[in-house]
């Protein structure tokens, strides 16, 4: 892929094993993203946000961090940033997207980031992508792919009480509607006393 190409990934639901597609992240077990297309021109706007998360890139490496910096957006706001910290708080999740989608969702109060983009120095890990797909970001732009990120011993197994599994979610998600009077879409109140 060339420097002014952008991809722009749009979650679906459900897992599978990617195969290397000219020149994107080689094979890798996350949530299925879709590619919808490729652009050959960024906006001023996207450039601007880009440079951005360049430049918390640079602040992590600065700090002993991989260099990897996040920069989430809405309505041309910034409403997120990260970048990585997993040295400096010892924490295997600290990554720049999920500390940047963690401040996003505190700004909003609400997790759902539906209408965000997302710009990434690095193409997200599996992790960080099933975060970006759960937290409903609509856009992903990365300026550059790693697929050694995705090369690991991690051995994956699945389906293992999967029909138990599947009903607690249904219950779940039944009582959900149930309390909500519709399909629990958008703005769900807390069903959990604090």
């Amino acid at each position: 892929m060339g420097l002014n190409t952008e991809v722009i990934v749009r979650p679906s639901m459900g897992l599978r094993v990617s195969p290397p597609q000219s020149g994107l992240c080689c094979a890798f077990i996350a949530p299925k993203l879709e590619i919808s297309n490729l652009k050959t021109m960024f906006s001023p706007e996207d450039h601007k946000w880009m440079s951005q998360a360049l430049k918390l890139a640079e602040d992590a490496a600065a700090n002993g961090e991989v260099p990897i910096g996040a920069v989430i957006v809405l309505n041309e706001k910034q409403i997120g940033t990260g970048q990585n910290r997993m040295e400096e708080l010892q924490n295997a999740t600290a990554h720049a997207e999920i500390l940047a989608i963690n401040e996003a969702s505190k700004q909003l109060k609400n997790w759902r980031l539906d209408g965000a983009t997302i710009y990434v120095s690095l193409a997200p890990c599996p992790m960080c992508l099933g975060a970006i797909k759960n937290s409903r970001i609509s856009r992903l732009v990365f300026a550059a792919s790693d697929t050694s990120s995705y090369n690991n011993s991690t051995e994956i197994e699945s389906g293992l009480l999967k029909k138990e599994s599947v009903e607690i979610l249904q219950k779940f998600f039944r009582n959900v509607r149930r309390i909500k009077g519709d399909s629990g879409v958008k703005a769900m109140p807390s069903i959990f006393p604090q």
